[in-house]
C-alpha cells in the first residue's frame, strides 16, 4: 500500500522585524515576518495570521497585536517581539526581534518678547513656554538676541540671558531665539515676534522761582536749573507756563510782573 501523505509542516517565519529599527519613547513600534519559512496548510502568504507577543524591559504584556503604542515604553527600555504564524489549523514556532528605547530629542515651544510697547529704558524678557522632554529631563535653554533699524536680525548681540537692556535704541526691531542645548551641537529654535523699540519720554527740567517770595509789586524769574534730556537724543522744545493762584494761564499770557523763563 502507498504510504500516507505527511501533513504539512505548521506554519513559520524565518525573520521578525521590528519597524522602525530604532525610536525612541515617542515612536510606535510594528513587528513583522520579513521572510516566511514555511506556510503550512494555506495557499499563500496572505492566508497566514500573525500574532505578536511583546516584552517591555522584562515585563510580559498582555495581547497578541503586532503593534506597540508609544505610551508603553520608556528611555532604556529593551523591546522584545516574539512572532508566530497562524494558517488557521496550527500556529507555528515563534521569531524574535529587539531593540532598545533610545533617547527622545526634546520638543520646543513658543517664545514671546515683552513688553511689546518698550522703549530705550525698558528691559525686554523673553519667555519659553512649554519645552518639554518626552523622557521627563530637563530642557537646557540657550538665548540669543538681534536687532537692527528697521531690519530684524540685521545684528546679533552677545548676551545670552533671558533679559536684556540697554543694548537698542528707538527704531531698533528686536528678536529672541530660544534654542534647545543639546550634546553635540544645538537643537530646536523659535524665534520671537519681532518688538520695536518705541521713542522714549523725556525727563522734566528742573526749574526754579527767582526770588523765593514778594508781593504785588516783585517781578518774578522762572529760570531752568537742570536741563530736560531724552535718551533717544531727540531734540527738545521747552515751553513755559505760569500758575496764578488756583489758575493755568493761556499760553503767551504774562502777567504784569512775570518775566519769561531763562536758562539753558
Amino acid at each position: 500500500a502507498a504510504d500516507a501523505a505527511q501533513p504539512p509542516n505548521p506554519p513559520a517565519c524565518a525573520a521578525a522585524a521590528l519597524t522602525p529599527g530604532e525610536g525612541n519613547t515617542t515612536t510606535t513600534f510594528s513587528c513583522t515576518c520579513e521572510e516566511v519559512a514555511e506556510l503550512g496548510v494555506a495557499a499563500d502568504e496572505e492566508d497566514l495570521l500573525a500574532h505578536c507577543t511583546w516584552s517591555v524591559a522584562g515585563v510580559l504584556l498582555e495581547g497578541d497585536s503586532c503593534v506597540l503604542e508609544s505610551d508603553l515604553t520608556t528611555k532604556g527600555d529593551t523591546v522584545e517581539c516574539a512572532l508566530t504564524l497562524d494558517d488557521g489549523v496550527e500556529v507555528g514556532p515563534p521569531t524574535t526581534d529587539e531593540l532598545t528605547v533610545g533617547d527622545a530629542p526634546a520638543v520646543p515651544g513658543t517664545v514671546t518678547l515683552t513688553p511689546t510697547d518698550g522703549t530705550a529704558a525698558s528691559t525686554l524678557t523673553c519667555s519659553a513656554e512649554n519645552f518639554v522632554d518626552p523622557d521627563g529631563e530637563g530642557v537646557a535653554l540657550l538665548y540669543s538676541w538681534s536687532l537692527g533699524s528697521w531690519s530684524p536680525g540685521a545684528d546679533t548681540l552677545s548676551a545670552t540671558s533671558s533679559s536684556l537692556s540697554g543694548a537698542f535704541a528707538k527704531e531698533d526691531v528686536v528678536t529672541c531665539t530660544v534654542t534647545i542645548d543639546v550634546a553635540g551641537g544645538d537643537g530646536p529654535a523659535v524665534t520671537s515676534s519681532p518688538v520695536t523699540i518705541l521713542n522714549s519720554a523725556p525727563t522734566a527740567p528742573a526749574v526754579g522761582l527767582t526770588p523765593s517770595e514778594g508781593d504785588v509789586t516783585t517781578p518774578f524769574t522762572c529760570e531752568i536749573t537742570q536741563a530736560a534730556t531724552d535718551l533717544d537724543d531727540d531734540q527738545l522744545t521747552t515751553e513755559l507756563s505760569w500758575i496764578v493762584g488756583d489758575g493755568l494761564l493761556p499760553d503767551g499770557l504774562l502777567p504784569e510782573g512775570l518775566l519769561p523763563v531763562d536758562g539753558p
